[in-house]
């Protein structure tokens, strides 16, 4: 639940992420970031990564670059939530902090920095 979120990620030294395809529309997930570094404010004790499937190397390498391009479409404002009243309350809490504009950019930076360094790509 929402109010105890902080609690759980406060004892964490380190944020692993392990992004698959649907990460960016998942507004819970992202939450989870974001309060994160709320608690820490140090990007570098985040660790995402990408997780692609696929047949063969240029399968998993085209889904790898999907997965990068939806990270750089992040919108706060399209990703869902199972419950309605979790998606509006997210919402809030955000919009509390940050115009939904600004959380897009930090979020779109945080996948880009740390997916991309993390993963060894340049």
């Amino acid at each position: 639940s929402l109010p105890c979120l902080p609690v759980f990620v406060a004892g964490c030294k380190t944020l692993l992420v392990l992004a698959g395809p649907t990460y960016a529309s998942r507004l819970w997930c992202v939450m989870e970031l974001f309060t994160f570094m709320a608690m820490s404010a140090d990007s570098h004790r985040i660790c995402v990564v990408p997780l692609a499937a696929g047949e063969s190397e240029g399968a998993r390498r085209e889904a790898r670059q999907q997965l990068l391009a939806s990270f750089d479409r992040f919108d706060a404002a399209h990703a869902r939530c199972f419950l309605p009243q979790d998606r509006a309350a997210l919402l809030s809490v955000i919009e509390s902090t940050l115009q939904l504009d600004e959380f897009n950019r930090w979020v779109r930076s945080v996948f880009r920095e740390r997916s991309r360094r993390t993963s060894g790509a340049s």
